[in-house]
């Protein structure tokens, strides 16, 4: 399994840790989906703490980028550290994203999970190294996430399986739902 036993259980201490991070400055993170029964998810971290995750379905790209510029605005209280930095997935919807923003003169990254990794002897690819370092970081006590039952059930649905020449790869969404 993905995730380490007791790592998302309301009563391990750590899954509603709050710590004060001072002057560090939020990353908002964006998943989009458009339609059908996924959501487009958001999340709001501050160093090693997932503040909240937000999502919404139906709305569409523009809208969705009006609202990362929202809580950017909404998220940046301390004019002396730089403002949040936003992020998408880059790959299918997010390529709409990514532009949308852009176009407003808003800067965000595009993740591309599908992108080399620095370490391509233990990892298949970007989004396996981010996926095995959140499992580590859960297992470690690292990181703090909301409670939150869809979170828990996203997470304790990944799937990971190690490729021939040894290097992890999380299993596709489609693949495990088959």
């Amino acid at each position: 399994a993905y995730c380490p036993p007791g790592s998302l259980d309301p009563e391990n201490p750590m899954s509603d840790r709050r710590v004060a991070l001072g002057g560090h400055s939020p990353l908002i993170a964006c998943d989009p989906a458009r339609f059908g029964a996924d959501s487009t998810a958001v999340a709001i971290v501050r160093g090693p703490v997932v503040e909240k995750i937000l999502s919404c379905r139906g709305a569409d790209l523009m809208e969705t980028v009006d609202r990362l510029i929202a809580l950017r605005a909404e998220n940046w209280t301390n004019p002396y550290v730089a403002p949040p930095r936003l992020v998408a997935d880059g790959a299918g919807l997010g390529a709409g994203i990514i532009d949308g923003a852009k176009r407003k003169g808003v800067s965000i990254y595009e993740y591309v999970g599908s992108s080399a990794t620095g370490d391509a002897r233990r990892y298949l690819n970007r989004r396996a190294e981010d996926h095995m370092r959140l499992r580590s970081a859960l297992q470690d006590g690292r990181i703090a996430l909301p409670r939150d039952d869809f979170l828990a059930e996203e997470l304790l649905a990944l799937e990971y399986e190690i490729t021939p020449k040894g290097a992890a790869q999380i299993i596709a969404k489609d693949d495990i739902k088959r």
